[in-house]
């Protein structure tokens, strides 16, 4: 809808899912917006319970969908979250995360790819600290 991302802390999870409540209320009912194209993505559904309230209270529907696999596990999510981790902490970027990162989506690497990486990285800094070539 053009109308861009916005960052909202408040100090409790129940105002914060009242917030959430009034926003979608708001949505429908002044901009008619349908209740079918809004929805809430949560990271932990077991801390989801002041949020549902406050939706109830609100009178704004609930369709929950069956959570088969959690969304962070989800094969297009988790790179991101990969990714943010590193960005936030870049001491969390080990061979581990690099290779996830590398063959993901966002890095788009195969494993010809990783092969090509770790010859050019090996040429570009043979003696880098005395670490074995992976790292």
């Amino acid at each position: 809808t053009g109308r861009g991302a916005r960052a909202v802390v408040l100090p409790s999870p129940a105002q914060e899912a009242a917030w959430v409540a009034r926003l979608l209320r708001r949505r429908h009912l002044l901009e008619g917006v349908p209740w079918s194209r809004m929805a809430v993505l949560v990271r932990s559904a077991h801390r989801t319970a002041p949020l549902r309230r406050a939706l109830e209270h609100a009178g704004v529907p609930l369709a929950l969908p069956p959570a088969e696999v959690p969304l962070r596990d989800e094969p297009a999510v988790r790179p991101l979250l990969t990714a943010l981790a590193v960005v936030l902490e870049p001491d969390a970027l080990d061979e581990a995360a690099a290779r996830e990162l590398l063959t993901s989506p966002l890095g788009g690497a195969d494993a010809v790819g990783l092969r090509r990486l770790r010859r050019a990285l090996r040429r570009t800094a043979p003696a880098a600290a005395g670490r074995p070539g992976d790292a």
